[in-house]
């Protein structure tokens, strides 16, 4: 079972299909709720779990589904993904974008098949979930299957040449910091290697900031002041790009809260970084013309 939610225990009110297979690989798996009460032309919502690309499962987000399965009678999905592993560059990035455009065809199949026309696409990931879905929604704009309009980013990375992640607060280990960096790009890096022209090069490739453009998604992001995993300075650089490009879009820093989380000295924030994200899928996901 995909969690605790209960909307993968009520057939009554949704159609249910856990770890359907989209690829040969044990983890190449996807999780769909479609409401009973869903439109025939549907929209989309999809959650990309975190983890460092290292962990992390589908069931782990799936509670995540629930504001938009049942509010909204979105149909949800959660897409499991290869992972990387230290020492092993068969998977790398593009691995992983490869899943996640499988698993989109895989959901359109399935709904399909159901009846369902899928319209419109929410993205939404937190932390490596996050760069996930900021990669797929950028790079992939024109191949998904479906027309992604909205994609949120929890604390995602965002320029994997960005110094801080070698500076204070950042906690993470230099050595643990560049498996992962040489991971995503499929060739081991050093310290001073990484500064190569070749080398941060194929960082811009794994980096969602180098695929902005004025046409990509409308974006949510948001960052915490005492993240010790992802530098603030990730996301203001991907929101300067969005406001440069005239990507409509919203950011905020939780000044007082940690990676993915939200300390009560930031509730006033938060309260207003929910209304703008609820003001924003009400203007591009339930829209006059949906």
């Amino acid at each position: 079972m995909s969690g605790p939610s209960d909307i993968f225990n009520n057939e009554k009110k949704y159609k249910i299909f856990e770890d359907v297979p989209y690829g040969d690989h044990e983890l190449q798996k996807i999780d769909i709720v479609i409401p009973r009460k869903a439109q025939k032309q549907a929209d989309l919502y999809v959650r990309i779990h975190g983890g460092a690309w290292i962990g992390g499962d589908k069931s782990d987000v799936t509670e995540s589904l629930e504001p938009f399965v049942k509010k909204r009678n979105m149909i949800g999905a959660n897409f499991n993904y290869r992972l990387l592993k230290d020492g092993n560059y068969d998977v790398d990035c593009s691995c992983i974008m490869d899943d996640i455009h499988a698993a989109m065809k895989k959901t359109v199949e399935i709904c399909k098949k159901e009846g369902y026309e899928l319209k419109k696409a929410v993205l939404e990931g937190e932390s490596a979930g996050a760069h996930v879905a900021l990669m797929y929604a950028y790079k992939f704009k024109d191949e998904s299957p479906v027309d992604i309009v909205l994609v949120y980013s929890d604390c995602g990375p965002t320029d994997m040449n960005d110094d801080a992640y070698f500076n204070p607060p950042i906690e993470i280990s230099r050595k643990d910091m560049l498996m992962l960096k040489s991971l995503l790009i499929g060739k081991e890096l050093t310290y001073e290697s990484m500064k190569e022209p070749e080398n941060v090069d194929m960082l811009k490739t794994v980096s969602p900031v180098t695929y902005v453009t004025k046409d990509v998604p409308p974006t949510i992001l948001n960052s915490c002041g005492k993240d010790v995993l992802v530098p603030v300075s990730n996301a203001v650089t991907l929101e300067k790009a969005l406001e440069e490009n005239g990507v409509d879009h919203y950011y905020d820093c939780f000044d007082n809260s940690k990676h993915c989380r939200r300390d009560k000295a930031d509730r006033k924030k938060v309260k207003v970084f929910e209304k703008k994200f609820k003001q924003m899928t009400d203007k591009y996901v339930c829209g006059k013309d949906r």
